[in-house]
């Protein structure tokens, strides 16, 4: 078995060839692009035909990589998460940190059989779309903000036009980003999750975006985690502490579009509402108990896209 560990930056990939043993024969660097990377996989396919591939997952800096893997037979192209790359370099004695390592390291995560598989899901333009969306709402925020400071200061109106066709452009193209991502999945799951209270075609979009293949999650636990609605669990000794700030692992994106879809599902669903009033009840914050609140909405979401049937809305339990 040939083993290829792809170390992805954004312009080139340096790539570990091993044998199942871990045994580093070649290191070469190339340019992150279909092509390179394409006649590279043909040259070493034709003296190995049977490869394993792997690479750290990367935002869009892989997609090149899974597009020449897909394009190809007999290759068993992997993905590992960021955090298992990282773990697995703190356990080593001199931590060393380079592209060269980084791709040997890959190696040996291979042969422990880590990662999951390459799919043409990843190259759906979904992700890159929302992301794009988000950012650009972002600067349309702060443009915002700076353009009411400018009103009150300066005064005049030239430059305040001109501050508000910016503005305008900007809205128009978070539709048009928006628009086009919704489009780009699938549209029954699409319709199921917009079934559930609080989540709307733009939340639902993202959702799925960043989760997608959901099916890959083994549980509503593992998407909590994913995206980093879990808190950290301090212990030491027979004191244990839970009450410990969030992971924050995973997708920020989907963390803070589920963060909005709660705070607008507590106020539209009885049920929400009285699990939200009670962690208030409790003494928790604002901002304490809209996240428990969206690890509830996950578990629905999780439930929906699984069941592939639309939610049916609960009456709240009655407590004596």
């Amino acid at each position: 078995m040939t083993i290829l560990g792809f170390d992805v930056a954004k312009a080139t990939v340096v790539v570990a060839e091993a044998d199942r043993r871990a045994t580093v024969r070649t290191l070469t660097t190339l340019e992150n692009t279909v092509g390179a990377i394409g006649s590279f996989l043909d040259e070493v396919q034709a003296r190995h035909p049977h490869l394993t591939v792997i690479a750290e997952s990367t935002g869009d800096y892989h997609r090149p990589l899974v597009e020449a893997c897909l394009a190809r037979q007999r290759i068993d192209g992997r993905l590992v998460n960021p955090i298992l790359t990282k773990q697995f370099n703190r356990a080593t004695i001199r931590r060393t940190k380079t592209d060269r390592q980084d791709a040997v390291n890959l190696v040996k995560l291979a042969i422990q059989g880590e990662g999951r598989p390459m799919t043409a899901e990843l190259l759906t333009t979904a992700k890159p779309l929302v992301r794009t969306a988000a950012r650009v709402g972002m600067l349309r925020q702060s443009l915002r903000a700076m353009t009411k400071r400018f009103d009150g200061i300066v005064g005049d109106p030239a430059l305040a036009q001109s501050l508000a066709t910016s503005l305008h452009d900007l809205d128009a193209t978070v539709a048009a980003l928006r628009a086009k991502a919704q489009a780009s999945v699938d549209q029954p799951t699409l319709q199921l999750l917009t079934s559930i209270p609080g989540i709307g075609p733009v939340v639902a979009t993202t959702v799925l975006a960043e989760l997608s293949p959901i099916e890959r999650f083994i549980s509503e636990r593992a998407v909590v985690a994913y995206a980093g609605l879990d808190p950290r669990v301090l212990q030491s000794g027979t004191s244990l502490n839970r009450q410990a700030a969030l992971t924050k692992r995973g997708s920020p994106h989907l963390r803070h579009m589920l963060f909005i879809a709660a705070s607008s599902a507590r106020h539209c669903d009885p049920v929400l509402r009285t699990y939200y009033e009670k962690k208030r009840m409790e003494g928790k914050s604002y901002r304490t108990a809209v996240v428990a609140t969206s690890r509830k909405l996950i578990a629905r979401i999780y439930a929906v896209r699984m069941r592939k049937t639309p939610y049916l809305e609960q009456p709240p339990r009655q407590t004596s």
